[in-house]
């Protein structure tokens, strides 16, 4: 095929169709990127439907489970307190041991040295020993476990007078 045209109409022709091509190829990716979006947006419709029912029996679901774990719950708490109640009570019936410590530390005076401290709370009974500088200090702690309105029933071995200087002692007394 011979072809007629000047080489300038040539040019333009090529130029005409490759611009003609380019269009159709545009047009072409247009749809395809128009129907693509469509065919998303539908799905993206169909899958917010169905969440919205999902959420719905799941949430139909969870309020019954809600209820079912509130009403536990609520058992729960009611045995918590009345364990809290039996606690409270307890504590208020029994004695402190810092106050003891503190009522029988006041009672000693600074040249005893203290070398054990038993409190059996069960029976209520304390027993104090340590060593002392001398047997009045011995006679001093026994004189304030007496008078004290804490304590009660003082015993005092004779062996704790046994020694004249830096005497050992063991003193047994109740609290009340």
């Amino acid at each position: 095929m011979v072809n007629l045209l000047p080489p300038q109409e040539k040019d333009i022709v090529y130029k005409m169709l490759l611009k003609k091509q380019l269009h159709t190829f545009v047009f072409v990716i247009a749809i395809i990127f128009f129907g693509g979006a469509i065919f998303v947006l539908n799905t993206l419709v169909f899958l917010k439907i169905q969440l919205r029912e999902l959420s719905q029996s799941i949430n139909i679901e969870a309020t019954t489970e809600e209820a079912d774990q509130a009403r536990s719950l609520e058992d729960e708490i009611k045995k918590l307190n009345l364990q809290l109640s039996k606690y409270q009570v307890f504590r208020d019936e029994s004695v402190s041991m810092n106050d003891i410590l503190m009522k029988v530390s006041s009672m000693v005076p600074s040249p005893v040295k203290l070398t054990g401290l038993n409190i059996d709370v069960m029976s209520k009974k304390i027993i104090l020993s340590g060593q002392a500088a001398t047997r009045d200090d011995i006679v001093y702690i026994e004189n304030k476990i007496k008078k004290a309105e804490y304590f009660e029933k003082m015993d005092s071995p004779l062996t704790n007078y046994l020694q004249k200087n830096n005497p050992s002692f063991v003193l047994s007394f109740y609290f009340k």
